[in-house]
């Protein structure tokens, strides 16, 4: 068994990881899934 604080620890720093992640690629995903609805609608 891991110890809580080391749990803690890790799962604070995939949050940290995902967040950065995500603020690095979100504005590209959501034009890509725009673009891509706008063609399907269409």
């Amino acid at each position: 068994m891991m110890p809580l604080v080391d749990y803690m620890a890790r799962i604070n720093r995939g949050k940290k990881v995902l967040y950065k992640l995500y603020y690095c690629s979100s504005w590209d995903q959501l034009i890509h899934i725009l673009t891509l609805f706008h063609h399907l609608v269409l």
